[in-house]
């Protein structure tokens, strides 16, 4: 899809029996632009209730991430401009080029035929041409009768320990406790430029490490990790300022930084928000 208006229709676009697929319209991005776009579409499955198995995301190349936001009563609209710090409860986000994510047998994420997605795209083009960018998702349907838990977020966001000095090298690190049991399905980071890694742990037990700021991949756990209520989890990035200035945190891959540990877990409550999202 190019864009225009009937292009824009995400519950036209199945893909398969029991997959749908929709786009964000796509734009060019000149050298060295750095944008956030966004685009709402849609409930894609006519309105009803549905149980999500594996959510499958494609990013053209200049893709920092992409994040999938739940919407009320979302309408397809066109792309446009959008605030880079916005945050609201979510099914997936991804920032790898192309990404999978499949729950086991018995385990979804549940869209209610009221929600449709709000998705922010962060786009940095690196090259010395312009580029042509867009994203494309493909949801797959659980098999009628199967579900009987359901999946949510986790997003753990260090904000106001980046505070790095110009030259400098660091440590930072936050904490979260989990307030009920929960398992992990998968986990990420979210760097910038800055981040050498990212590093989480449980009771000192390391459960994920990445060493790349631009294209994390997801950590599948098998068997999933068990996590008690009360059980601490710890992540720490090692910072390297590069700059003449103070490193804060913020929006650009260029000049701010971010340290973010998340994923997926079940089981998310069967009403309300299902994401557990802390910010430090």
């Amino acid at each position: 899809m190019d864009g225009g208006a009937t292009d824009l229709a995400a519950s036209d676009a199945a893909s398969s029996a029991g997959s749908v697929m929709f786009e964000s319209t796509s734009f060019v991005l000149m050298p060295g632009e750095e944008v956030f776009k966004c685009q709402d579409f849609a409930n894609p499955f006519g309105g009803v209730d549905t149980d999500v198995q594996t959510w499958e995301s494609h990013m053209t190349p200049g893709s920092h991430h992409m994040l999938l936001f739940y919407q009320d009563n979302a309408k397809d609209v066109p792309l446009a401009d959008c605030p880079a710090l916005q945050f609201q409860a979510l099914p997936y986000g991804a920032q790898t080029p192309d990404n999978t994510i499949t729950y086991p047998t018995g385990i979804a994420a549940k869209l209610r035929g009221t929600q449709g997605f709000h998705m922010q795209m962060h786009y940095l083009n690196a090259s010395t041409s312009p580029v042509t960018v867009q994203v494309k998702m493909i949801l797959h349907k659980s098999t009628p009768g199967t579900v009987t838990q359901h999946a949510g977020v986790f997003f753990l966001n260090n904000v106001t320990g980046i505070h790095t000095a110009a030259g400098a090298t660091e440590t930072i690190t936050a904490s979260y406790t989990f307030k009920k049991p929960v398992k992990l399905l998968y986990a990420t980071g979210h760097l910038h430029k800055f981040d050498n890694n990212l590093i989480a742990t449980i009771d000192g037990k390391e459960i994920f490490k990445t060493e790349s700021w631009d294209s994390t991949p997801f950590q599948k756990y098998e068997p999933e990790i068990d996590v008690p209520a009360g059980t601490k989890v710890t992540w720490s990035c090692e910072v390297h300022n590069t700059t003449n200035g103070l490193l804060t945190f913020g929006e650009s891959a260029l000049t701010n930084n971010m340290c973010i540990f998340d994923g997926q877990y079940y089981p998310a409550p069967e009403s309300g928000d299902p994401t557990i999202e802390s910010t430090q």
